[in-house]
């Protein structure tokens, strides 16, 4: 055996196939109900596209046969990654992935998904409880926090800081 587990053993398959419902809560940062509708988002989007954020076209049936993380696990890792403040070398083996593929392929895919896949759903809209006026007064308010360095978002007067994951774009999209 090498220094990754077996697939039957990886901490994340077990916490999602036999952890109860707090633990999975715990790993992801969501309960199982989200996590499925956050799941039902970004497949269609992760079986649709390469690995790779240069690849051209669809992906053909054997590469996706062949990928050994599934849409479940690419969106399990990249919300660890994202809400967690651990690094790659600790999350990879979770996973039972290799480091590289973990950080280059995986978790760009997973946030490429995240960021796109939610936009033409008729589930994602935001709701307004002010009026645009009060919206754009609370906005003034907050505005000088992202000039702030390191810091994308405040959240309750906690900043929340940037991870320095760089995400490469095709130009057509």
């Amino acid at each position: 055996a090498g220094a990754l587990p077996l697939p039957a053993k990886l901490f994340w398959r077990r916490v999602d196939e036999v952890g109860d419902d707090l633990e999975f809560l715990h790993f992801t940062s969501l309960t199982r109900e989200s996590f499925y509708e956050l799941l039902v988002l970004c497949t269609p989007y992760i079986k649709s596209n390469g690995i790779a954020a240069d690849a051209k076209g669809l992906p053909k049936p054997c590469h996706l046969s062949r990928r050994v993380a599934r849409p479940r696990d690419i969106v399990a890792m990249t919300l660890r990654y994202l809400l967690s403040t651990a690094e790659y070398k600790d999350l990879h083996v979770q996973f039972g992935l290799v480091l590289t593929t973990f950080a280059d392929w995986c978790i760009q895919l997973g946030i490429r998904a995240l960021i796109k896949s939610p936009f033409k759903h008729e589930k994602s809209r935001v709701f307004w409880d002010r009026s645009e006026n009060k919206l754009q007064q609370s906005a003034k308010k907050t505005a000088s926090f992202l000039d702030i360095p390191g810091v994308v978002a405040m959240v309750d007067g906690t900043k929340v800081e940037t991870k320095s994951l760089v995400i490469t774009w095709n130009k057509t999209e």
